[in-house]
């Protein structure tokens, strides 16, 4: 019936119940399932006008601490998967905008 099934997910417990059963739907569907976790870089650079170093090391620390949520979610959803033996796979994405142009920012 299915072939893959995409899993958005944040870390939130809505997010882990919810790739919970995507995982059960491709165990009985034998399909691959590819989770994505999404950071939303623009957060971080939001009022960061005339940057300083320290906003900077802020900017810095919060894309650090999205990645790190990022990882900790991809790692267990793919542990979850394992277990049911469902083909696995973890990626990060990052929001664009809803014009479709991309959101990133230089500094």
């Amino acid at each position: 019936m299915y072939e893959k099934i995409l899993l958005a997910v944040d870390g939130s417990t809505h997010s882990q119940k919810a790739a919970e059963a995507g995982i059960e739907l491709a165990r009985k569907t034998n399909a691959k399932v590819t989770a994505l976790f999404v950071i939303d870089v623009s957060k971080e650079y939001e009022g960061v006008g005339g940057v300083s170093w320290n906003i900077a090391d802020d900017v810095v620390k919060g894309i650090k601490k999205s990645l790190e949520m990022g990882n900790d979610t991809l790692k267990i959803i793919g542990e979850s998967a394992k277990k049911a033996g469902v083909p696995f796979e973890g990626k990060f994405g990052h929001a664009a905008r809803s014009d479709g142009t991309d959101r990133r920012r230089t500094i």
